[in-house]
């Protein structure tokens, strides 16, 4: 029979599913964890909170037990970054973004007794953005998209972390801190929106913050 690993699921939308790239957070988290955790991909394109909180209450993240096995494997740890998509086209309103966020920590805590790490959105290049959306012949004159914006769903992020007593990575404020020592938007995003490798490596020491703080803050004895 096939060992199964405790679970460290990443949830989000495609800056999550593109963590898994060669260079990215997530195919790190595999190396980092391998035979100690099986690290789950569960980014997908176009996935806000209002999605995702769906897809829990259409049974997606229940916690089987699989063929050979007493009980589940536990999920350890779950690494969220939403909020980019949330503000895009002012699809899902501040309040209720809180309130889903809210509700996802909270399942994942109370059901499945797994810690939670929080990521905020990071900075964008709204010209970038809408330049690209133009270039691929889809006319609209605004995203919705700002840095404002991504401030305001950032604080969101950190405030439901302070609220829930989960950790958060403020990813807005390291991007700032890149671009102060001098990277340009270009060197950080391929359209304005998604990331390039470089910015995957975005964090202190070059380490990324999701395994940093998930090793010494979170998982502990791994």
């Amino acid at each position: 029979m096939v060992r199964s690993y405790p679970k460290i699921i990443l949830l989000g939308d495609s800056l999550t599913e593109g963590a898994f790239g060669v260079e990215g957070y997530g195919s790190a988290m595999v190396a980092d964890y391998a035979a100690k955790c099986d690290v789950l991909n569960r980014g997908f394109g176009g996935y806000n909170s209002r999605t995702v909180l769906q897809k829990i209450k259409d049974g997606e993240f229940e916690n089987r037990v699989e063929a050979g096995q007493a009980s589940p494997t536990p999920i350890k740890l779950v690494v969220i970054n939403l909020g980019t998509n949330d503000s895009l086209f002012t699809q899902i309103p501040l309040e209720e973004f809180v309130s889903n966020l809210t509700a996802l920590v909270s399942f994942f805590k109370e059901k499945h007794g797994s810690d939670v790490l929080l990521l905020t959105p990071s900075t964008c290049d709204p010209e970038a953005f809408l330049a690209f959306l133009h270039g691929r012949g889809i006319a609209v004159e605004d995203t919705g998209k700002s840095n404002e914006t991504s401030r305001q769903y950032a604080d969101a992020v950190l405030q439901v972390g302070r609220e829930t007593g989960s950790p958060a990575v403020d990813l807005y404020e390291l991007f700032l801190q890149v671009k102060r020592d001098g990277v340009r938007d270009e060197e950080l995003f391929t359209d304005g929106l998604h990331y390039t490798p470089k910015a995957y490596r975005v964090s202190p020491q070059s380490t990324p913050p999701y395994v940093r703080v998930g090793k010494t803050s979170i998982i502990q004895g791994f």
